[in-house]
């Protein structure tokens, strides 16, 4: 299921979510759902996407980012 990337104009960002110091510079990726389209019918993945700056973040793999609301659900969740 590809999904749709999201564009972010980080030049006109707002401040970081979490520490509310620093200007976003990424959205976090964790996955929220599924949702899908009337248009074409095809299940479209979501993610939380709410805006952080690099402290913030948890970086995975270079390419993915999770804000520390997700974080801390998913150790909570995993036992962690």
């Amino acid at each position: 299921m590809p999904g749709n990337i999201v564009e972010f104009d980080f030049k006109n960002a707002e401040l970081c979510w979490f520490c509310h110091k620093r200007r976003a510079t990424k959205l976090c990726d964790f996955p929220t759902g599924v949702v899908t389209t009337s248009l074409d019918f095809k299940p479209v993945r979501t993610t939380c996407s709410r805006a952080m700056c690099d402290k913030c973040a948890t970086s995975i793999d270079e390419e993915v980012d999770f804000c520390p609301h997700c974080m801390k659900m998913m150790n909570k969740k995993t036992g962690r």
